[in-house]
């Protein structure tokens, strides 16, 4: 991000938005037991999230 303010804010802002979705998409195939499409919706999740850096909720995720 190079400490653009306007890219960080529009990244976090998409990273907002996304989270919920993909937590719904996950939930959704494990209760499913599709869990091919519960893997593909966490790798998404941490591949957001790593972008971050924020150590706690990665390993979390």
């Amino acid at each position: 991000m190079g400490g653009s303010l306007p890219e960080t804010k529009k990244l976090t802002d998409m990273l907002c938005e996304q989270v919920p979705v993909l937590l719904n998409i996950i939930e959704a195939a494990i209760s499913k037991k599709d869990y091919d499409a519960a893997f593909k919706g966490i790798h998404k999740l941490k591949s957001s999230v790593t972008l971050f850096g924020v150590k706690p909720i990665n390993d979390l995720v």
